[in-house]
Formats: C-alpha cells, sequence, structure tokens
C-alpha cells in the first residue's frame, strides 16, 4: 500500500513558490535547532552561592526553601513544635544547694502559651525553627503593656531584619524593612534567636549556607529533569523505512502527521488502546530518550543524602523506611531529638532565658522546653535481659520498671535447676538473729552474757514454740531472703518514690492553689475587718482564721491528697506480701482509712499553722507599708507560691515515705508466721543524719521499737510509736528504710 492509498484526502503537487516558502520554514526550524535551549541559561544556573560568608537571609529563606532542604527543614519544625515551654525557678535546699523547679503559675507561660491573637505557640515555634534551620536566626518582637509586663511576641522574618552595629556594641538595635517602612527596634524589645557563625560571631548560620554549593548542585539536577521533561521534543515512536517504502512528499506526511494526532493523541484520540495501520515498508519503532536522566537520578539520590545529613533528619523520620528492625527506627528516633532537635531547642531557650526570663525576673528564673529525648530503648532492653540472665533483676521488678503488675512467680529465678545443684544433705537452721539482744524498750544494743538462743519478743514464747519458729527459719526459701536483701530493698523504695512523689507534688500544689484562692476571696471580702485586728490587738487577734477555715482546707486535702496516701499503703503492704510469697489479700478497712484520714487531719493542722505564721507577718508589713488591697492580695500569692514551690517536694517526700513504710509494716504484720523481726538500714551517704546512724545495727523482733541516737522510739523509719509521724528533725526527708527478718 503506498501513501496515498493510506490517507482518505490527497492535496495537489506542489508548486516552485511553494516549494520555496516550505524550504525557507525548514531552513528557519533547522537554525532554531542550533540555538542553545531555553532551560540552560538564567536563573536556574545562578544559585545562591556567592562570596560571602553564606547567602542573604532573603536567599536562605525563599530561594533556599526548596526541594529535600525543605522536607528536611518541615520535619524539624514540626518536631518542635510539638515541645511544651517550662518556666523554673532556681530554689535552696535544707542542704545549702540549689536545685530547679517548675512553676505552673509562672505569669511568663501566658504570652509563651499565647502569643498573640493569631498565632499559637505551635505556630511560631514552626516559624522560628524554619528561619534558624535555614539562616541560623530567628527574631520575635515583644509587646509589652504599661508595667513593661510582656503580653504578646510576633515573630519577625530574617529576611526583613538587619542588625544595626554601636560604636559599644557589635549590636546595638534592630531595623525591620516592611510594606509601611523602616521602623527601628531596641535590643530589649527584640529576642534574637542565633545559632552563631565561627567566622562572625554575630551572624547567624544555618544549615543551608555552608552547604549552599551541594544545595545548588541538587537544585540543578532537578531542574534539569524538570526541564528536560518540560522542552522535551523527542517523539515517543518512530517510523522506520524498509526496502519496500516509498518516501512520502511534504503534503502526505503533514495529512499523515494530522491523522495520527487526532488517532492517538492523548487529550482525544479517537483510537486509544487500538492497534495502530502502518504504511507499507516501514515499522514502528519507540524512543526511550532518558538513558541520560537515569545517570542523573543517582546524583541526586547523593546530593539528598548529603542535604539529609546535613541538617540532621534520617531518612526513617521522613517515612522512608531503610531498615525495617524496629530498634533501628527507635534508634534513628533517638539520635533526631538528642543530636538535632535538642541543640535548636537549647538555642531558643538560652535567648528566651536571657533576654526575656532573666531580665524580667532575676536570674533565678530560666526558660525551658518538657523533657522530649526518649531514652534508648534497645539499652534498655538489653541490660533487662542480661539482668535476667545474672539473675540480677527479677520478673517483678522488670514488671515494675515497665509500670506493670507484679505476678505471683514473679520473684522466681530465670534458669533451670543445674543454675543451683542440690546435693540431698540437710542444712541447719541460720542462727537466731536476736540472740543476745533484748526486745528493745531500753534501747539497748549490747549482747547479754550468757544469754540462750532464743527469741526473746514482747509477747514471750515456750521453748517448743521457739524452737517450731526456728525450724520455720529453716525452711524459708533463700529466695524469699533476697528478695529484702538491703540493696534489693533500697532500689525498690527508690522506685516507688519516682512514681508517688510526682503524684503527691502534684496534688499538694493543687490543694495549696486551692487554698490560696479562698484566702484571696476571704481577703477581698473583709477588709476592714483585717486592718482593725492589725491596728488594734494583733498578737491576740487571730484574723487569718477569718481569712480561711481548716475545714475548706482539709475538705481540698481529702479530696486531692488522701487517696494517694491511700494507694502508696495498700501498693507498699501488697508488694511485701508478694516479695514474701503471701497473696496479696491486705484488706484497706474502715478503720485503716480512718487512722490514714485522721494523719491527714493532723498534717492539716500543721501545714496551716505554718501558712498562718506567714500571713500574719505579711499582711502585718503590708498595712504598715500602706499597700492597697491589690497590693496585699498580690503578697498573700507570693506566700502561697513559695510554699507550692518548696514546701510541696518536702511535705510529698516525707508523707509518701511515711505511707510506704507504713503500708510494708502492715504486710510484715500480715506475714508473721514468716517475719520474725526487722532491721534498720540507712542510705549509706554523707547525708544520713546523725541519730539514725545505725544501719545494719538495730534488729528488732516483729512489733518490737527501735530506738533513735537520741531516745526517740520508732516503728519503723518515719513511723512512731503508735502509727504516727516522727518529730520533724527525724521525720522530714528521711531516707532509712527497713527490711524483714524471715
Amino acid at each position: 500500500m503506498a501513501w496515498r492509498d493510506y490517507l482518505p484526502t490527497w492535496g495537489k503537487p506542489e508548486t516552485m513558490d511553494e516549494m520555496r516558502a516550505r524550504l525557507e520554514s525548514d531552513y528557519d526550524e533547522y537554525m532554531r535547532a542550533l540555538i542553545q535551549p531555553q532551560y540552560r541559561q538564567g536563573e536556574m544556573r545562578k544559585g545562591i552561592t556567592g562570596t560571602e560568608q553564606q547567602p542573604t537571609p532573603g536567599q536562605l529563606v525563599t530561594d533556599g526553601y526548596s526541594g529535600v532542604q525543605a522536607i528536611a527543614a518541615r520535619a524539624i519544625a514540626n518536631r518542635v513544635s510539638d515541645l511544651t515551654f517550662r518556666v523554673q525557678e532556681r530554689m535552696r535546699v535544707e542542704d545549702g544547694t540549689t536545685k530547679w523547679e517548675d512553676n505552673d503559675e509562672h505569669t511568663l507561660l501566658e504570652p509563651l502559651f499565647s502569643p498573640n491573637q493569631l498565632l499559637s505557640m505551635r505556630q511560631l515555634l514552626k516559624l522560628t525553627s524554619y528561619w534558624l534551620t535555614q539562616s541560623g536566626e530567628a527574631y520575635w518582637l515583644t509587646v509589652t503593656n504599661g508595667a513593661r509586663k510582656v503580653v504578646e511576641l510576633w515573630p519577625m522574618s530574617p529576611r526583613n531584619v538587619e542588625k544595626i552595629a554601636g560604636t559599644d556594641s557589635p549590636v546595638e538595635a534592630f531595623i525591620f524593612h516592611g510594606e509601611a517602612g523602616e521602623t527601628r527596634y531596641d535590643l530589649e524589645e527584640v529576642i534574637w534567636i542565633s545559632d552563631p557563625d565561627p567566622a562572625d560571631p554575630f551572624q547567624g548560620v544555618g544549615v543551608v549556607g555552608p552547604q549552599a554549593r551541594e544545595f545548588d548542585a541538587g537544585t540543578f539536577a532537578a531542574d534539569t529533569v524538570r526541564q528536560h521533561f518540560k522542552y522535551d521534543a523527542v517523539p515517543k515512536t518512530y517510523l522506520q523505512a524498509g526496502a519496500e517504502a516509498q518516501a512520502p512528499d511534504a503534503e502526505t506526511r503533514k495529512l499523515f502527521n494530522a491523522d495520527w494526532r487526532n488517532r492517538y493523541s492523548k487529550r482525544g484520540g479517537t483510537d486509544i488502546g487500538l492497534p495502530s495501520f502502518i504504511p507499507t515498508g516501514f515499522t514502528l519503532g519507540e524512543i526511550t530518550g532518558s538513558s541520560n536522566i537515569d545517570e542523573i537520578r543517582g546524583y541526586q539520590e547523593y546530593q539528598r543524602d548529603l542535604l539529609l545529613m546535613a541538617n540532621g533528619v534520617p531518612r526513617s523520620i521522613l517515612g522512608d523506611v531503610v531498615d525495617a528492625n524496629r530498634a533501628a527506627a527507635d534508634t534513628n528516633r533517638l539520635v533526631f531529638d538528642r543530636h538535632t532537635v535538642s541543640p535548636q531547642a537549647g538555642l531558643i531557650c538560652d535567648a528566651l532565658t536571657h533576654q526575656l526570663a532573666m531580665p524580667q525576673f532575676g536570674r533565678d528564673t530560666r526558660v525551658r522546653f518538657e523533657d522530649f529525648v526518649s531514652a534508648d530503648d534497645d539499652l534498655r532492653l538489653r541490660e533487662e535481659a542480661q539482668d535476667l540472665a545474672l539473675k540480677v533483676r527479677s520478673i517483678n521488678q522488670v514488671l515494675e520498671d515497665r509500670g506493670g503488675d507484679p505476678v505471683d512467680w514473679g520473684e522466681k529465678p530465670v534458669g533451670s535447676f543445674a543454675d543451683t545443684p542440690y546435693d540431698g544433705e540437710e542444712k541447719d537452721p541460720p542462727p537466731n538473729p536476736f540472740a543476745g539482744f533484748d526486745s528493745g524498750g531500753d534501747g539497748d544494743d549490747e549482747p547479754d552474757d550468757g544469754a540462750e538462743e532464743t527469741i526473746d519478743d514482747a509477747e514471750g514464747e515456750s521453748e517448743s514454740e521457739d524452737a517450731a519458729r526456728a525450724f520455720s527459719i529453716g525452711r524459708v526459701s533463700s529466695r524469699i531472703a533476697a528478695n529484702f536483701e538491703p540493696d534489693r530493698s533500697w532500689s525498690r523504695m527508690l522506685l516507688a518514690d519516682s512514681e508517688h512523689i510526682p503524684k503527691m507534688v502534684q496534688a499538694l500544689r493543687r490543694t495549696f492553689a486551692g487554698q490560696k484562692a479562698l484566702t484571696l476571696d476571704a481577703l477581698a471580702k473583709h477588709p476592714e475587718q483585717i486592718r482593725a485586728a492589725l491596728e488594734g490587738e494583733y498578737s491576740r487577734a487571730d484574723f487569718v482564721d477569718e481569712l480561711f477555715g481548716n475545714e475548706d482546707f482539709r475538705r481540698l486535702f481529702d479530696v486531692l491528697v488522701t487517696p494517694i496516701r491511700e494507694s502508696v499503703f495498700t501498693s507498699s503492704a501488697n508488694n511485701v506480701l508478694l516479695g514474701l510469697e503471701h497473696k496479696p489479700v491486705l484488706p484497706f478497712d474502715a478503720a485503716a482509712i480512718l487512722t490514714m484520714r485522721e494523719e491527714g487531719a493532723n498534717l492539716v493542722t500543721m501545714v496551716n499553722e505554718k501558712t498562718k505564721r506567714d500571713l500574719r507577718k505579711t499582711l502585718a508589713d503590708a498595712i504598715a507599708a500602706g499597700d492597697s488591697q491589690e497590693e496585699q492580695a498580690s503578697r498573700v500569692r507570693k506566700v502561697f507560691n513559695t510554699a507550692s514551690r518548696s514546701r510541696a517536694r518536702t511535705i510529698a517526700r516525707t508523707e509518701v515515705g511515711h505511707a510506704i513504710s507504713s503500708g510494708q509494716l502492715a504486710g510484715y504484720a500480715e506475714a508473721s508466721d514468716v517475719v520474725i523481726g526487722l532491721q534498720w538500714n540507712t542510705a549509706r551517704d554523707e547525708r544520713v543524719r546523725d541519730t539514725h546512724l545505725m544501719d545494719g545495727v538495730q534488729v528488732r523482733p516483729l512489733g518490737a521499737l527501735f530506738t533513735l541516737l537520741d531516745g526517740e522510739k520508732a516503728e519503723v523509719p518515719r513511723v512512731a510509736e503508735g502509727g504516727g509521724r516522727l518529730s520533724a528533725h527525724n521525720g522530714i526527708n528521711c531516707r532509712c528504710f527497713e527490711t524483714p527478718i524471715t
């Protein structure tokens, strides 16, 4: 079949004028083909590299924010925006040292949590992280009220901010270039967050600047691929002439092309998906035209990895799972938080501390983020497996570490019978630990000469009962005894403290906040009565009792604090029974609840007396100084804020310790068939008070009393005779503990 037979219509033969016009057109197309393609010149090949230390902030924030760099910067910004601010104050503790404690009611938290009416804290942090990653600098404008208190925070793009050098300072002010013109701001009006450039400490350096060449190379490669497909004129198919092919004239070829486009165009072809008819003597071939693109693709992956490494962003953080191993993913997340997000978060917090917190509230105030770097779970699991294999920890201890409940078999060793060979010989009963000691009534710890090897408890027992008890002692499992070795008991006590003390601190702070609200309300209602009392008989008129009643505070305490003390008591008792291989069925009956609430009432009275003393002095000073009612209220708030910060943790440690010791004592009493006595142990460091220096020295039968070195009697550490609290100098912050003799 010839070309003319294939086409539906035919044109007339070409004239000389038509041929001349066609040749001129073909020549123009030929010359245009020799011109350098548009995509090989212009802005795409310019890049952001220059002679400066790094490109301008405008280039970094706009031009530099694209491709792989945009993906990495967004991942960092998303993580930073998830962080939560904390305002901390430096507090002095009893031993003379200082520590930082969170203040959840600090006024600085208001602008940090709600920067302004348009942007949230997350949005502000996200912008700040973008700018730090790109240019190494970020700026916040502070807006203050009449009292110079910061009430709003506004972001300022680094591409619009210019630093002004002064004669006495490398940076004296800032100029903001906006649509309304230039605005000058003093240093104290702007929070300047900077990742300093080693070549110029007063200029920031981000990720893109030092990696400008790599960024440009990756951008050029991506644009080359884009432009290749944008201006690609190579057809996807071609017709190859065979021996029988007849070359078509120009008109025939034009008609054939038009017909082919109508049939197979992607946008409206009539024969899409159907086989094509090829003229006689021709074969249809396909042009791939992508071999050079495949080479560029490998280079793109290389540049991608360089930029991700420069940003410190593992590929798994972006959803590109290179290794399906869960441990590898956890490690990448740990590395990302610790080595990428944490340094940037530190720059933000330091800037806020030195430029916002300290100028307003002094050097004892700082801004930090809530801890966000997770533990090394892989290392923890490997340590856990090793401890179990070496029998350093039991199953129940592992369950406690994970926050789970203990199991009946959890104290049994992980191993086989071969780990502890049995030689078939009967073992002699262990020596009586109370031989030669009295019942503890007079505090005499010296052995009596010629004392018999019998247990001298408070009630007294017959020789046959002593023998039965000694036999029972000999049959107690060594596993049970190992559960209550001092080192292991100390570890359990630390774990219990770490679990319960934060809850107790939070409950006490809420209680103090409620008491503060009640007091301020009463203060607003009775200003004249207070002034009259102070101006009259101050020493005899307990006007503070009119501000808040014990019943209101006791009700708050009972609702918020007592349930925690009950939970600590019950869990401590049951943990003791589990360690002794007893079923944990210790009843927490109404009598026990009543006793605990009575102890809570006593604590309320003690706390209130201290608060009342502080309030009396504070209000007297306020009225003597002629303070207004609002200024008096401010002094009252300071009294309660101090109590909330400093006293809450001290009270929490003491109360949790008392509940733990009381619960353990109840558990020992329930298992009196196994536990025959108790031993006093200390934390074994230089902080142990002199009256408690009797680690492992005093051993008493169950039910007898310990005698502290100042003569005070104790059932166990922190618990006085009769179940109450020890005196303040023996009970507050006591870290001693008891271990059972089985």
